[in-house]
């Protein structure tokens, strides 16, 4: 192995990566540029688009030339492995999140709410396995979702351990605009989706803090058939169910099981249907799935939440999940918006009365229950 150049250690990262770090105005971004080299050198992949979202074009752009086997093996060894009990402590209001590449510091006010995304997520993926045509729909969805995670926890990582350490007021603004369209019940990300829940709820629906919120009673309740029980609120989450139902068939990751069957889309192969989409038209693909279409990761074209449907404006008055400080982010305007205004009547509990959908379907009929109905 040879020696690194004069005046350099064997891990600084690569010339491209710090070239590319200088050129980024956002400063966690550059971190995660000169201090994670192994993520890659394009800033893109992390920087907001001019609303402040998550750019989704990126996600698109990228997800054609990623093969079905590829996005499941980020999906499973980029992630998140659990995520710890309650146990709030106002001397240490933080939450350790265990990560396949370490744990990471996160203010307690996001432990639950991104409890539920990660369940979302994992809940999408087992679902769409289960057919073709609806695995082709949500993927980009769940690749989407799965990276706005991923900016969340890799600027934290960034921000304890190279920008001065985790702070209790510290915010990720990308994470928090989904969080906000979440609560709304709007789980789609695409263009034309956040723009409609601009629509509805206007800029000024992201100025609230998300940690407010009473995302314990908000999780159980859920979103397009995903809920929360209260253990896993109170207790955690961990990959375990997740990762025994989704596993490799082979040492590579090039094919994979379904709850102990093969799935005979998923390979290493690229789809030209694929590379043929446009950015703002690869979530729009309902035509295709009428016969399968109850849902989606965001919920089908017509499956619209308008403001009056919305009746969670509880606010948070438990420790746990509210921070002691109400900072505020730079606000802007893109949401993912229409999909529906499902969560189901809160299991034994008997927490929230139960929503119904737009088309009459209670959030609890499992007769042709769809994740993202």
């Amino acid at each position: 192995m040879s020696s690194p150049p004069k005046g350099k250690s064997a891990t600084d990262p690569p010339p491209a990566t710090t070239a590319a770090a200088a050129r980024v105005d956002d400063a966690e971004v550059a971190a995660i540029l000169e201090h994670s080299p192994q993520l890659g050198a394009d800033p893109a992949a992390w920087l907001a688009d001019k609303h402040g979202d998550l750019d989704w074009s990126y996600t698109s752009r990228t997800l054609r030339g990623m093969s079905d086997a590829h996005l499941l093996r980020l999906l499973t060894q980029r992630a998140v492995v659990s995520i710890p009990q309650r146990e709030y402590n106002p001397s240490a209001p933080f939450v350790h999140v265990k990560t396949s590449y370490g744990t990471v510091a996160l203010p307690h006010g996001y432990r639950t709410p991104l409890s539920f995304v990660v369940k979302y997520i994992w809940e999408s993926v087992l679902e769409a396995l289960k057919d073709e045509r609806r695995w082709k729909k949500d993927r980009v969805a769940i690749f989407h979702l799965w990276r706005v995670c991923e900016s969340l926890l890799r600027r934290a990582e960034v921000k304890a351990g190279w920008m001065g350490g985790m702070e209790k007021v510290w915010r990720c603004p990308i994470f928090d605009r989904l969080l906000t369209r979440f609560y709304k019940h709007s789980a789609r990300c695409d263009p034309l989706a956040v723009e409609e829940f601009l629509e509805d709820y206007g800029e000024r629906e992201y100025d609230r803090d998300v940690q407010k919120h009473d995302w314990k009673r908000w999780c159980m309740r859920g979103l397009n058939g995903v809920q929360m029980t209260e253990e896993e609120v109170c207790n955690g989450i961990t990959d375990t169910e997740f990762k025994r139902s989704v596993r490799p068939a082979d040492d590579d990751g090039s094919r994979w099981y379904l709850d102990g069957t093969l799935i005979p889309f998923i390979n290493d192969e690229e789809d030209p249907a694929y590379t043929s989409t446009s950015d703002l038209t690869d979530f729009d693909m309902d035509d295709d799935l009428s016969d399968v279409d109850t849902g989606g990761v965001g919920g089908g074209k017509n499956a619209t939440n308008r403001r009056g449907d919305d009746s969670d404006g509880f606010t948070s008055s438990d420790e746990d999940e509210s921070s002691s400080a109400s900072t505020q982010h730079p606000n802007t305007t893109a949401t993912i918006t229409t999909t529906t205004s499902n969560p189901a009547s809160a299991s034994a509990n008997g927490v929230g009365a139960k929503r119904s959908r737009p088309n009459g379907v209670g959030a609890d009929d499992n007769a042709n229950r769809s994740i993202n109905g």
